[in-house]
């Protein structure tokens, strides 16, 4: 039975259409040249897209120096983290105002100066123009829309480059401090090493060159001198001897110094090598699998689209209307009741 009433109410809204389809074909047919006139107002505008994959590391020393570091480092995409990190980059605001400087963007979506509202206006224009996303294959698409095809390719790849610029300019903003500490504490131990070498020279100057080798060999010579009485020789070898006595344990504890600076200068110097290159040095942060060309055939607006909605939503609307129309004249032509 409620199938019956459905199918009922189906015929019934077949009959109504059929009933009122003239003046649903004269305002569709009128929507529809509404909107292909609207339509062919709107200002054409060319698509183009550059295609970025962030690279796994930006640390050039990390990448090629380190040897703990995984082989092809370099060569390797990045992570889902890196993606993020790439599009959290892209839509700051340092990325904003160095492209619409390079740009002049103002002028460019012709926006008024002087008007207190031009930032605001310029934002816009700038959200609806060139955007950032992440595609389906995990990569950052930075896409362009403009009047002009080889402005939106050149404002594309433009983008990239900035992005790219920013990145290093943060990565510096910390190398190059890092690089900083990381030299002096090498140049302080090489003006340590130096000292320890000098105070060495001086004490090796003095005769004290190895204490453990020099004193049995001293004391030998020293038994053998008071037992011929050669009393130059005793007054020779007590001399030698004393400087032993005064010198060797500086000596001694200068050699330990010496070796013990030596590996911490090794260590050091690998450290101050990696972080010069790190402040010193740049490597594409991302890979560009796709740069802008200017294209070919507009993308927006699809006026067949706009043309079909547009006269789908009149009919559906003046369905709509003509439905309710006919109900208020039930209602009024009904009986009241008392």
């Amino acid at each position: 039975m409620e199938a019956l009433d459905k199918q009922d109410q189906s015929f019934g809204l077949i009959a109504f259409i059929y009933g009122h389809l003239k003046p649903l074909l004269i305002l569709s047919l009128c929507a529809a040249v509404l909107a292909s006139i609207v339509s062919f107002l709107i200002e054409n505008k060319f698509k183009s897209t550059v295609i970025l994959y962030p690279s796994s590391t930006s640390s050039i020393s990390r990448a090629l120096m380190n040897s703990s570091n995984t082989k092809g480092d370099i060569l390797e995409f990045g992570d889902d983290e890196k993606v993020e990190q790439l599009l959290q980059v892209v839509h700051s605001d340092k990325v904003r105002d160095m492209v619409v400087k390079k740009f002049d963007l103002m002028k460019h979506y012709d926006i008024d100066s002087t008007s207190p509202s031009k930032y605001t206006d310029l934002n816009e224009h700038f959200e609806s123009n060139i955007t950032f996303k992440r595609n389906e294959y995990m990569a950052v698409e930075i896409n362009v829309l403009d009047a002009d095809p080889v402005v939106a390719a050149a404002i594309a790849n433009g983008t990239a480059k900035i992005l790219d610029e920013v990145m290093n300019n943060i990565q510096k903003e910390r190398a190059l401090p890092g690089f900083k500490i990381v030299e002096k504490s090498y140049f302080d131990y090489l003006a340590y090493e130096q000292d320890l070498e000098d105070s060495l020279n001086f004490i090796m100057s003095k005769g004290v060159h190895d204490v453990e080798a020099q004193s049995p060999v001293l004391t030998s010579a020293y038994a053998d001198a008071i037992g011929k009485g050669n009393k130059a020789a005793v007054a020779s070898i007590d001399e030698k001897l004393a400087l032993l006595n005064k010198y060797g344990a500086q000596q001694y504890n200068l050699k330990e110094k010496l070796l013990n600076t030596a590996i911490q200068l090794c260590s050091l110097k690998e450290r101050y090598d990696e972080a010069k290159i790190d402040a010193n040095e740049r490597i594409p942060n991302f890979f560009v699998v796709n740069e802008a060309k200017a294209a070919e055939k507009k993308s927006y607006p699809v006026r067949w689209l706009i043309v079909s909605l547009t006269t789908a939503c009149t009919f559906v609307f003046a369905l709509i209307a003509l439905l309710i129309n006919e109900k208020i004249k039930l209602i009024k032509n009904s009986p009241k009741l008392i």
